[in-house]
């Protein structure tokens, strides 16, 4: 188990993975609710106090509660988040086997 820092770049290379786990592979071990609930968490670390109303990335965070560390960089804004929430995450790209053709969005 990691118990270091988590950084937003690389918790995205990680969702990455869990999207092409899903689409390419046909497998039991990652469901579409594992992947929803990381890009969730995700996604309110993109915001400042967990508040949708205040955007702010910091550089990395506690990998234990999820806080942005106070020395890290803030407004340490990748274009990663955006890449992937347009493009790979809601197949806007081609997926190089035809099998699994996007990722369920939950019903709101």
């Amino acid at each position: 188990m990691w118990n270091g820092p988590a950084w937003p770049h690389a918790t995205c290379i990680i969702l990455d993975i869990l999207a092409t786990a899903l689409r390419e592979y046909d497998q039991r071990y990652v469901t579409p609710e594992h992947f929803w609930h990381m890009l969730d968490r995700y996604t309110h670390l993109q915001y400042e106090n967990d508040d949708l109303n205040r955007p702010l990335v910091t550089e990395y965070y506690d990998g234990q509660s999820g806080s942005p560390d106070p020395t890290g960089c803030p407004d340490y804004f990748h274009s990663t988040y955006c890449d992937r929430s347009c493009g790979t995450w809601s197949d806007c790209s081609p997926p190089s086997r035809p099998r699994w053709s996007s990722i369920r969005f939950p019903a709101a």
